[in-house]
């Protein structure tokens, strides 16, 4: 599972000891893949685990016994956090130009594939054509320099690098609305 921005306050909640000093045994593990945190937490693997939002709706959906514990990640215009970034010399320059390409995302079903998916229909991209790629974050980076994939969803701190790498952003989740919440801690 990749680190990035979204896990960074858990991790320095555990550093600072702020668990301990309210009486909390915490131990953080990672999932080997963002897709699988719901069912570990589901199953009892975990307590609570941090996943996209839509990944605790679909997981309640097939009835698997979970809550909403936190609000950990928001996306704003004044606060974006997920971007999709087409590859430099890949041709994309604008939405239109995703049609038939394969996008990388973190896990299939997720936030970082249905944000796009609904502002590329809202284009009248033809969803279908687009092949999506699961990898980590932060492996789309140079997934994108070698041509394995023609874009990528990121999240800090692998969209900074896409840029300085000269790749271009091409859509901002933020579009979707004014507050729409992406990641989020799940208990039993």
């Amino acid at each position: 599972h990749s680190r990035n921005a979204e896990q960074l306050p858990i991790f320095v909640a555990q550093d600072a000891g702020l668990f301990a000093n309210h009486g909390l045994d915490v131990t953080l593990e990672e999932a080997a893949g963002a897709g699988q945190i719901t069912p570990a937490i589901a199953g009892g693997t975990g307590d609570l685990g941090l996943s996209t939002a839509t990944d605790l709706l679909f997981a309640v959906e097939e009835d698997l016994d979970l809550v909403f514990a936190a609000g950990t990640s928001v996306n704003t215009p004044e606060n974006p956090r997920l971007w999709l970034y087409g590859a430099q010399g890949a041709g994309i320059v604008d939405r239109e130009d995703l049609a038939g390409k394969r996008v990388a995302v973190p896990s299939r079903g997720s936030f970082a594939e249905i944000g796009p998916t609904i502002l590329l229909s809202r284009a009248d991209v033809d969803i279908d054509s687009i092949s999506w790629v699961e990898m980590p974050f932060q492996e789309m980076n140079e997934a994108l320099n070698q041509g394995v994939v023609d874009a990528a969803v990121a999240v800090p701190p692998f969209a900074n690098l896409m840029e300085r790498t000269g790749h271009a952003q091409v859509l901002d989740m933020s579009e979707l609305g004014n507050s729409v919440i992406i990641a989020v801690l799940s208990a039993r």
